[in-house]
C-alpha cells in the first residue's frame, strides 16, 4: 500500500511546476479531491473489509501524513478557519458520504467537567459553539433524549445533522427577525438550545461573534455553556463544555470569555472578535 501511496504522489508532485498559482488557487478543491477520490477507490479495491470504520481509518491516515494534501490545504478558501484535522475530517466525511459510504465519526466525552455539565443538563440551557461544518453538540444532547433546538438558515443543515451521525428530530428556528421570539418558546418548552454565534464579514471569514443571545441569556436568567471540539489523531472526536459562571468570569463581557475558551484548544487556529450582529 505505501509503494501505491507514493506512485500517486510522485505523479501528482510532477504536475506542480506547471501550475501557476492562481490556478491552483482557483482549482485546489478539484485537486484535493481527485487525490482523496483516488485513494477511497484504493482501499476499497485492495481490502476485502468494506466496513466504513475500516475505510475511514485508512482514508484518515493517509490525509493525516500525505505531504500533497497538506500542501493543498494552505491555498484552501477557509472561511470557517478550521485547522487541519478538522478540515479533513469535514471533507472526508462529505466524500464518503457522496460514494455511499455511511460514516459518523466517534465522540469522546473525557473530562469530568464536561461529563458534570452534560449530566446537569435538564431543563431549557444555551450551548454556544462556532462553525465547524458539523453539529456534534446537537448529536450528543439529542443522544442523551433531550429535545434539542437549534438556529440556522443553513438550506443545508440537513447534511450536516446527517454527517454529524444525528439520528433524532432536531427543531430548526430560521435564522430571521422573529427567531428571539420563537427561541422564547423553546425555552419555555424547556429545550437544550444548542447555536454557532460565528458568523462572516465582508471578506467571508467567520471570525465575528454575535452577541445576541449572550444578552438574551443574561436578561432571562437560562443557563449558559460553551463548547469547544477537537478533533484527535485518530479522527476521533472529543468534546469539551463548561458552564458560564459571571460571577467568576475572566473577562468583562462574556464574549471575550467565549473566545478564550474556543481558542484554548492547543491546535486553535481562528482570529475572533465581538461584532455587532444585525439581521438584513
Amino acid at each position: 500500500m505505501q509503494g501505491n501511496n507514493s506512485s500517486i504522489n510522485e505523479r501528482y508532485k510532477q504536475t506542480l511546476p506547471k501550475i501557476k498559482l492562481q490556478d491552483l488557487k482557483r482549482d485546489v478543491e478539484s485537486r484535493f479531491d481527485v487525490v482523496l477520490t483516488s485513494h477511497i477507490h484504493f482501499v476499497k479495491n485492495s481490502y476485502d473489509d468494506r466496513n466504513p470504520n475500516y475505510i475511514f481509518d485508512k482514508c484518515w491516515e493517509f490525509l493525516l501524513k500525505d505531504n500533497i494534501s497538506k500542501y493543498l490545504f494552505t491555498y484552501f478558501n477557509n472561511p470557517l478557519q478550521l485547522n487541519y484535522k478538522e478540515f479533513v475530517l469535514l471533507f472526508l466525511l462529505k466524500k464518503l458520504k457522496q460514494t455511499g459510504i455511511n460514516y459518523s465519526p466517534k465522540i469522546n466525552i473525557t473530562e469530568q467537567k464536561s461529563s458534570s455539565c452534560f449530566k446537569e443538563l435538564k431543563g431549557a440551557a444555551l450551548i454556544l459553539s462556532v462553525h465547524n461544518g458539523f453539529a456534534f453538540t446537537a448529536r450528543i444532547i439529542s443522544d442523551l433524549g433531550l429535545n434539542v433546538t437549534t438556529i440556522s438558515s443553513d438550506p443545508f443543515i440537513s447534511a450536516t445533522f446527517n454527517r454529524s451521525g444525528i439520528l433524532n428530530p432536531i427543531n430548526i428556528i430560521k435564522n430571521d427577525i422573529y427567531c428571539l421570539a420563537q427561541l422564547s418558546k423553546s425555552i419555555f418548552n424547556g429545550d437544550i438550545v444548542c447555536c454557532n454565534i460565528d458568523y462572516a464579514g465582508p471578506d467571508g471569514v467567520y471570525n465575528y461573534i454575535s452577541p445576541v443571545l449572550f444578552e438574551f441569556a443574561d436578561r432571562f436568567k437560562i443557563p449558559l455553556y460553551f463548547a469547544r471540539f477537537d478533533v484527535l489523531l485518530d479522527g476521533s472526536v472529543t468534546i469539551n463544555i463548561k458552564k458560564y459562571d459571571k460571577h467568576s468570569r475572566i473577562n468583562k463581557k462574556p464574549v471575550d470569555d467565549f473566545i478564550n475558551f474556543i481558542n484554548s484548544s492547543p491546535d486553535a487556529y481562528r482570529v475572533l472578535s465581538e461584532g455587532a450582529f444585525s439581521r438584513q
